[in-house]
């Protein structure tokens, strides 16, 4: 009964730990680390390819949407 109890004892103390301060996740590709947050050169390659494509319909709003994100972040990139 004891061990049951420190067992879930434990774990909602590594619950909370996991809350505080989440794990640091690098993810690496063919030795390349790939980072959480797009560089100004990654914007922008998006933003040309956004540009190169052809949309109809439904796909124009969602093209719109993921323009204004993209730019927006440009623009605090390149401040």
């Amino acid at each position: 009964m004891d061990l049951f109890i420190i067992s879930n004892i434990k774990k909602v103390i590594m619950g909370l730990f996991d809350k505080i301060s989440p794990p640091q996740v690098e993810a690496e590709v063919s030795g390349f680390k790939i980072e959480d947050s797009f560089t100004a050169e990654e914007c922008k390659f998006l933003l040309l390819k956004l540009r190169s494509a052809t949309y109809t319909g439904y796909e124009f709003e969602t093209f719109y949407n993921i323009w204004v994100k993209v730019s927006k972040e440009l623009e605090k990139l390149d401040k």
